[in-house]
């Protein structure tokens, strides 16, 4: 029988606590002797789990061929690579054999952006502010970015305890409504205005 290796499960909460790793180990089975000491040639890479991004464009961002043999370092950068993309939510590479499997989670697409509780701040002024818009890859990274720069529009306008909370509608085909809620707060005013070391005037 075949041998099965896990070489990682390589999750999003994994990847954003270190993002700059050591190289990844092979999970040697016991007794297993004769494979640790020869490197194991690949002979094929399958994809799976994926759903919109083509298996091709996959195995592009791998980059690793058949006829390579069972680097952790490579599956390593492979693994970043695929991350940095902004199109998966989590990556896998499991040991077959001698086949090399991917197993990809792709993240949501964005149905509709959604703005709750704004009444100082425009609707078409936030769209303007956020990044994130219908049919674009939902990420936890994008939409954190999206907060600050509508809380840089609230700041100006007065409001600096304005809070924003996103919430996400799970949808079918792999789809979410993202909507922020927006508890804009009260406004912040001058009360006086005070000059000190002034003499001639």
């Amino acid at each position: 029988m075949a041998s099965i290796k896990r070489l990682l499960i390589g999750g999003a909460a994994a990847l954003a606590a270190n993002a700059c790793y050591g190289p990844l180990a092979f999970a040697q089975q016991a007794g297993d002797v004769s494979e640790a000491a020869a490197p194991q040639i690949i002979t094929s890479v399958a994809v799976e789990g994926n759903q919109r991004i083509e298996t091709a464009t996959v195995l592009a961002y791998v980059a690793i061929q058949p006829g390579e043999s069972f680097s952790p370092e490579r599956i390593d950068i492979a693994l970043k690579t695929l991350f940095a993309t902004g199109f998966f939510a989590n990556v896998e590479f499991e040991q077959r054999g001698q086949t090399l499997v991917v197993k990809v989670a792709e993240n949501p697409t964005v149905n509709q952006v959604l703005f709750e509780g704004n009444s100082a701040v425009t609707k078409d002024k936030l769209e303007k502010e956020v990044q994130i818009k219908p049919r674009s890859w939902f990420t936890q990274n994008r939409v954190q970015a999206d907060i600050r720069r509508m809380q840089e529009v609230y700041r100006r306008s007065g409001k600096f305890a304005a809070n924003i909370v996103p919430k996400i509608k799970v949808l079918p085909s792999n789809r979410v409504d993202l909507i922020f809620e927006i508890n804009e707060g009260r406004t912040t005013g001058i009360r006086k205005v005070n000059f000190i070391g002034n003499q001639a005037f």
